[in-house]
């Protein structure tokens, strides 16, 4: 009996484990996400220089310094008085990632980076609008 109950007990606990892990979450909060990140699902064609042209005027017109960093990395910046953040927005065929970086904003940086997220959701409905 101890020996079934000791099968049934690891049997649940590797199902919630593959299940857990084989998922794969797209947007919500980076708790939510697995790349720790804020994800944005890509999900009609887009070469990425528009990518990388969408992310960037989004970026600046949500306030934001936008620095090219890589071909499919930009860093993002944002300074407000004496304060400042910064996040990095990696994308590729399937996603745009926004990691938060540094900041000194405190309890604002949360929701500088979710406008952020907004202004580069609505930029790609536009481009895929036209």
């Amino acid at each position: 009996m101890k020996k079934i109950l000791q099968i049934s007990l690891i049997a649940t606990v590797s199902v919630f484990l593959f299940a857990g892990c084989s998922g794969k979450n797209v947007g919500g909060t980076p708790e939510d996400s697995m790349s720790g990140g804020y994800e944005i699902p890509i999900t009609t064609h887009i070469s990425d220089k528009n990518l990388h042209d969408a992310i960037t005027k989004a970026g600046e017109r949500s306030g934001w310094n936008m620095i090219e960093f890589k071909t499919t990395s930009i860093i993002a910046e944002k300074i407000l008085g004496d304060k400042s953040a910064s996040a990095t927005i990696s994308f590729g065929t399937d996603r745009i990632v926004i990691m938060k970086d540094n900041s000194t904003l405190d309890s604002q940086y949360e929701t500088h980076v979710l406008e952020l997220e907004d202004a580069i959701r609505e930029e790609l409905q536009d481009k895929a609008a036209h």
